[in-house]
């Protein structure tokens, strides 16, 4: 707790790097995590911008070994259309990220069975309960 009292205790004398802010971004969540499992769930992937898609693909790779689950949300069909994202960077990060880490990747439908669902959220002890599954399946 005291790295993260330090990390805050005075803004820098220069601007930061993006690489600088990944790494803190990074040590503030894996400090957290030593005390409380984190569930980081990012929506509306397809607007996201570069640095944004950048700081996802640092966070999933230096956090593997901590106690946080983060959960992307997208729609696959305006990847392509849609947002500031150059095109095919998030498809290639997720690409990349399947190859590190095995099958990631769940389509939900609205037509889709919660079993899927259940028994993802079901590897992990967890306190998810049956109503907010519910909600996290309605939006």
């Amino acid at each position: 707790k005291s790295d993260l009292k330090n990390l805050f205790a005075q803004p820098p004398s220069t601007p930061l790097q993006s690489d600088q802010i990944h790494m803190h971004f990074a040590h503030v969540l894996q400090e957290i995590s030593r005390d409380t499992p984190i569930l980081l769930i990012i929506d509306n992937l397809q607007w996201a911008d570069i640095s944004s898609v950048q700081l996802l693909f640092y966070i999933c790779r230096r956090l593997q070994n901590s106690a946080i689950t983060v959960v992307g949300a997208y729609r696959s069909e305006d990847i392509e259309k849609v947002g500031d994202v150059e095109p095919n960077l998030l498809s290639a990060v997720l690409a990349e990220l399947q190859r590190l880490f095995g099958e990631i990747l769940i389509n939900i439908n609205k037509e889709d069975d919660n079993e899927l669902i259940d028994k993802y959220l079901d590897k992990w002890k967890n306190k998810i309960d049956k109503e907010l599954r519910k909600k996290l399946i309605e939006n």
